[in-house]
């Protein structure tokens, strides 16, 4: 395989990653804006409050980048689905935080 073939390869699975980690982030995101009302603790609204604003500005940055997937030449494809990829896992990482602290209050 050529390093093309080998960049397009990876840069496809990161694509398929993010996909299936929007997906989680999707039903993460709905989880909590449906039990915000059960929350009890001013500590833990506060934090809510901070995931759920990282997470709004984080879908308004992720369609920057996937544009860019679309406007940049191919060299790039492979960094910015990195990237993606990356950004993506950190913000479901906190918003599953958010959650698990949610269940345990």
């Amino acid at each position: 395989m050529s390093v093309n073939e080998n960049l397009t390869l990876f840069s496809g699975i990161t694509t398929f990653l993010f996909i299936v980690i929007s997906f989680f982030e999707f039903r993460l995101n709905g989880y909590l804006r449906s039990h915000y009302q059960e929350i009890n603790d001013e500590d833990l609204r506060q934090r809510w409050h901070k995931v759920m604003r990282m997470e709004n500005q984080w879908n308004l940055f992720s369609w920057v980048l996937i544009l860019a997937l679309f406007i940049l030449p191919d060299n790039y494809l492979l960094l910015i689905s990195c990237i993606l990829c990356l950004l993506e896992t950190l913000v479901t990482h906190q918003m599953d935080q958010l959650k698990r602290q949610m269940q345990n209050q």
